[in-house]
């Protein structure tokens, strides 16, 4: 008898620090705004020292017209570069890119509002593409600023040994909820 075992305990959060990280796209959605379709992109990111049971998820979201002045044209540009794109011949099913991994630049965004900034995938590229390194300390001071137990290592707390990432889960949830059990 085939089995199919569901993962019933991760968490996922949208509460991630800026900066450029490993990530692979999770799903691929389309809505409409303001009567013109639009795509969304959600990663899972890959932090340094984060319980491997936390999602950390982030996205990208523009209309969805494919020519030399839109944005999913250079985003997948970006992405893949011409000649892969090329090796995808007339058409791309947008949903065969799920599970693709990437590199990506998380920015934050302040919205009226809400508590934790809009994090935002600015920039994608293929792995191990974009130059420089996320910085073990950035993520320690982050994960300590946002440890809800300062009195316990944040890297102790994950069970997780801190990493130099080198630069070669999408929900109703409340952001400081989530935070909290990630890191509680």
């Amino acid at each position: 008898m085939n089995s199919l075992i569901v993962q019933l305990n991760h968490k996922q959060t949208f509460h991630i620090p800026e900066g450029t990280y490993l990530a692979e796209l999770d799903s691929v959605h389309t809505k409409q705004r303001q009567g013109i379709p639009y795509v969304r992109f959600v990663f899972r990111i890959f932090i340094p020292g984060l319980d491997p049971s936390v999602h950390a998820k982030a996205a990208s979201e523009m209309p969805l017209q494919y020519g030399p002045e839109s944005f999913l044209f250079k985003y997948l540009h970006w992405w893949f570069g011409e000649e892969e794109l090329r090796s995808f011949g007339n058409q791309l099913d947008l949903q065969s890119l799920k599970g693709r991994k990437a590199d990506v630049v998380l920015t934050h965004f302040k919205q009226e509002g809400y508590s934790q900034p809009y994090v935002n995938v600015n920039k994608v590229g293929p792995p191990g593409s974009m130059s420089g390194k996320t910085e073990e300390h950035e993520i320690a001071d982050w994960l300590k600023e946002h440890n809800p137990k300062p009195e316990v290592d944040p890297f102790e707390q994950c069970n997780r040994t801190p990493k130099i990432v080198p630069l070669n889960a999408i929900g109703n949830h409340d952001q400081d909820q989530v935070a909290e059990a990630a890191f509680g």
